[in-house]
């Protein structure tokens, strides 16, 4: 299996204009855009942080960016592992997809629980 590297614009949500091209590593078994704490700096001030410490496979202190799963979807890129490549996806047909009925159980608990939550 090959990887797949690509650009990607970064900017933080609080200073946009300070936006950073990345060479990352998509890695469909992370979730978010995970960059090194040393880079910190590049995209301005933060507000609340969240330390995560990473393990690696290869066990080595070497850390590259990670571009996972979730920022895939928001633009909408899907990944081609035979070809070793990214490409758009303008639609998703959600004709076939079914619930099972303990999802569906689940899906109905979670909506009730953030009605309440946004209940005042």
């Amino acid at each position: 299996m090959g990887c797949i590297v690509t650009s990607v614009p970064t900017a933080s949500f609080e200073n946009l204009d300070k936006e950073v091209t990345v060479r990352a590593l998509v890695d469909t078994g992370a979730m978010y855009l995970t960059l090194p704490p040393q880079w910190r700096g590049r995209f301005g001030e933060f507000g609340d942080l969240r330390e995560q410490t990473c393990v690696l496979a290869s066990g080595s202190g070497h850390f590259e960016p990670l571009l996972g799963c979730i920022p895939l979807e928001q633009s909408q890129v899907a990944v081609d592992t035979l070809g070793h490549r990214l490409f758009k996806v303008d639609a998703i047909d959600l004709k076939g997809f079914q619930l099972t009925p303990s999802e569906r159980s689940l899906l109905a608990l979670r909506s009730e629980q953030m009605k309440d939550k946004a209940s005042p």
